[in-house]
């Protein structure tokens, strides 16, 4: 089963660190993990960067310097996925540790 983590952010400088070390930490890993800033104008972006470092599950959307809002690049993230299951969280949350075991398990019809 094929899991997509799309993470969210606008200037969420301040709690990025958090968002992405608790998507890192997670008990079962995404395989792949798509992040926007959508034109933040503090350094969230750089920030993600720098956490996410070579990991290659990691893809930034292109043109991150502009704000199309939340939907528009929500509709970006979704058109680049061809497969499996998507969640979503946000660049000022920090996900559960067990959020894409629990939803995997779910899934399967053991959770």
């Amino acid at each position: 089963m094929y899991f997509t983590v799309v993470m969210a952010s606008y200037n969420h400088e301040q709690y990025i660190e958090r968002s992405v070390t608790a998507l890192l930490a997670q008990t079962v890993a995404p395989d792949r993990i798509i992040f926007f800033s959508d034109g933040s104008t503090d350094r969230t972006l750089e920030c993600a960067r720098d956490l996410f470092g070579r990991d290659k599950r990691v893809e930034f959307l292109s043109s991150l310097d502009q704000n199309m809002g939340v939907v528009g690049r929500l509709v970006d993230a979704m058109s680049r996925i061809d497969r499996g299951y998507v969640l979503h969280t946000s660049g000022d949350d920090a996900m559960a540790p067990r959020s894409v075991e629990l939803h995997r398990a779910a899934l399967e019809g053991s959770g």
